[in-house]
């Protein structure tokens, strides 16, 4: 195996393909992950809330600062493979 340090939210090249790894939302820190390689997209979110109508609430409210919420709001849900968790709410996407 080969270890690297990696940022959340930067790009990380390996092999052919590049990786980039990002905060989702939920009650316990958690971290997804988008791939690309030859053309091919993959991601993945980890656990997380994604419910629209539940984020823009959580801005209104004052938890989630605007930038947070469009990242949030950004997911690729267009990309080759999507593995997007779903569970029971208020943690989890339902």
């Amino acid at each position: 195996f080969e270890q690297r340090i990696v940022k959340i939210g930067e790009k990380v090249h390996w092999g052919s393909g590049t990786l980039r790894f990002f905060y989702s939302l939920h009650a316990l820190p958690c971290i997804g992950f988008e791939a690309h390689v030859s053309g091919k997209s993959f991601v993945y979110s980890a656990d997380t809330f994604y419910d629209p109508q539940g984020l823009q609430k959580l801005t209104q409210d004052g938890y989630l600062t605007p930038a947070r919420y469009n990242g949030l709001m950004d997911f690729p849900f267009h990309y080759d493979i999507c593995i997007h968790e779903a569970g029971i709410p208020p943690i989890h996407t339902p």
